[in-house]
């Protein structure tokens, strides 16, 4: 649901800038402006290079709104931090449906994880789930922590 309004709000803000960018670039190669309402005569043909500056300038737009949308899908959305500037610490990871208005949901804080049950009357906590820090990628310390706990056995 998020995706689809943050299209929604980026197309709206498209649709915003882009008669302002062809005003912008109709003053600058020297056309009338449609706002003005006085007739003028009609334009000589502009020549190569005003239409070569009026392609530079949609690219060039098109290119910082791509690299703002980019930088904001990868660094976070303003309203995605509290009032300290920090990121919130409470995050869902993973919500799936089980039917009937019933989710299981994988919630972090700052470094713990926990399962949640959620029901339309209450949300029960299931259990708490490995923590992000204590996961072990390396295979080695793994087998070497089950070995000694096989021989303590």
């Amino acid at each position: 649901m998020r995706k689809y309004a943050l299209r929604l709000a980026i197309g709206a803000a498209l649709a915003c800038l882009w008669p302002l960018a062809t005003f912008a670039t109709e003053s600058a190669s020297g056309q009338s402006s449609p706002v003005l309402s006085t007739p003028t005569p009609l334009p000589k043909q502009p020549s190569g290079t005003q239409d070569f500056g009026r392609v530079l300038s949609y690219l060039l737009l098109l290119t910082v709104l791509a690299g703002s949308g980019y930088y904001l899908f990868k660094n976070g959305f303003i309203f995605q931090k509290n009032a300290t500037g920090a990121l919130k610490k409470l995050q869902v990871l993973e919500m799936r449906s089980l039917g009937n208005r019933q989710f299981l949901v994988v919630v972090g804080y700052e470094e713990q994880r926990m399962l949640l049950g959620v029901t339309p009357g209450k949300i029960d906590y299931l259990c708490p789930l490995d923590s992000v820090a204590a996961v072990t990628k390396d295979f080695s310390a793994m087998l070497a922590a089950s070995e000694t706990q096989n021989t303590k056995a």
